[in-house]
């Protein structure tokens, strides 16, 4: 397989049925769009290289520093572990990337898949699965692009089943939705309503019950051409305003050509239009008049009540409102985000600064025994302080001592140092509060 499709993803199977133990959205984007770049004949991984403001594009974030967006996204990565079950080998743990580079003054990363996952992604035979990334970019569930590829495998089935237990721990799900009800309304229909949204497939679930107990879920799999237009009126519906034309006096020859030539909405909006106009006493002959207005697609819309139009003028004025309270609070996050990184470095370099001759100690006595790094610190049986490797590796392995979580930490102090009472919603944090002061 070379790479002619710069919009290829091919993967092992295993690769896909995977647990990711709790990779973000936006960091399976990530690997999604350097999978995509991989030239899937070659004999290895090289520097892969994605450009900073293509890097937000893809991952759909709105931070304008893309920079620290990256940092943060790419960081917990570095460390990362996936595991991968085969019947055959076992379970098999897994890091996902062997070097992430951030050259200076350049505005791109340069990003090493590890070589642990070289069976996983290059030169594969048998048991893959290749999808378009344009399927899963839009996606904005990081569920809904697992449940696709796990779907994209299967389609040639066209069906595929879990056990809900299975699927809640391949997904990471299993202590935040426990009750099946809470799992199939924020993962099964979120999944189902995006993928048929943006993907090249489709699905329906069956559950199947065990008593009163949801114990499996049966999906059935459907292929949808993504631009078939979404107008196009079924047989139903088309014979129902061929009716209307031919009952307004169009031929039923012309009114059979309209309802395959135009989309349902022109043709009602034309048909309401001429009625009135009709009712009124401005027009004569209602079947020539409506016919005039379709061949020549003038474009018509119904009247509205003023009490409609003022419903409507409304009701834009309510999303501008809260769509500018949604740039103001993203606008607050991620300037929050970038200070809680500054805070955590400054937490960082002082845990350096401050390191005693113990920690440098316990650092070669964990470099010797780690031969990915020890080549790279170690030559010669010593250890130069000095060199920008050895404090590049002196850095991640004195940063471990802070042992933060990412998530709780960062609203921990977004609360302690700033004031700000925030809430993880899927993805996204939310600002509940400020101090005293409801938002």
């Amino acid at each position: 397989m070379t790479k002619s499709n710069p919009h290829l993803v091919v993967k092992s199977n295993r690769l896909i049925n995977a647990k990711l133990n709790g990779l973000t959205l936006s960091q399976i984007k990530l690997i999604e769009v350097l999978i995509a770049q991989l030239d899937k004949s070659q004999g290895g991984f090289h520097r892969q290289r994605v450009y900073l403001r293509d890097f937000a594009e893809s991952v759909g974030t709105k931070n304008k520093n893309e920079y620290q967006r990256a940092r943060f996204i790419t960081k917990s990565m570095m460390k990362h572990v996936i595991e991968i079950y085969d019947d055959k080998e076992g379970l098999t743990q897994v890091n996902l990337f062997y070097k992430i580079h951030y050259p200076k003054d350049k505005p791109y990363i340069e990003a090493i898949f590890h070589p642990d996952l070289l069976p996983f992604l290059l030169q594969l035979k048998e048991q893959f699965t290749s999808y378009d990334i344009r399927n899963t970019l839009p996606l904005s569930s990081l569920y809904a692009i697992r449940i696709y590829q796990f779907l994209k495998q299967y389609l040639p089935i066209g069906e595929r089943r879990f056990s809900v237990d299975e699927l809640k721990e391949i997904l990471g799900v299993e202590q935040k939705y426990k009750q099946y009800y809470d799992f199939k309304k924020n993962v099964l229909l979120i999944a189902q309503k995006e993928l048929n949204e943006h993907c090249d497939l489709t699905f329906q679930f069956k559950e199947i019950k065990k008593g009163r107990r949801v114990e499996f879920v049966k999906f059935i799999i459907k292929p949808k051409n993504k631009f078939v237009n979404a107008s196009r009126l079924s047989s139903e519906e088309e014979a129902t305003i061929v009716d209307e034309l031919i009952a307004m006096g169009i031929a039923k020859k012309q009114a059979t050509e309209y309802a395959s030539r135009f989309d349902e909405q022109f043709l009602r909006e034309a048909i309401t239009y001429a009625k009135e106009r009709y009712e009124k006493g401005h027009v004569k002959n209602l079947g020539a008049y409506l016919n005039t207005l379709i061949e020549n697609e003038v474009k018509v819309e119904a009247p509205w009540s003023k009490e409609q139009e003022q419903e409507a003028n409304d009701k834009k004025k309510q999303e501008a409102a809260l769509k500018k309270q949604r740039l103001m609070e993203e606008k607050l996050i991620a300037t929050l985000e970038q200070e809680y990184q500054e805070y955590i470095e400054s937490q960082i370099k002082q845990l350096v600064d401050n390191a005693s001759n113990r920690d440098w100690e316990d650092f070669y006595n964990y470099v010797s025994k780690n031969p990915m790094i020890k080549g790279r610190v170690i030559k010669d049986g010593k250890m130069d302080r000095e060199d920008d490797n050895t404090i590049f590796w002196f850095r991640i392995f004195i940063s471990d001592r802070l042992q933060h979580n990412d998530e709780k930490d960062f609203i921990k102090w977004a609360m302690s140092k700033k004031g700000y009472q925030l809430r993880k919603e899927g993805e996204n944090y939310k600002v509940v509060a400020r101090q005293n002061q409801l938002f």
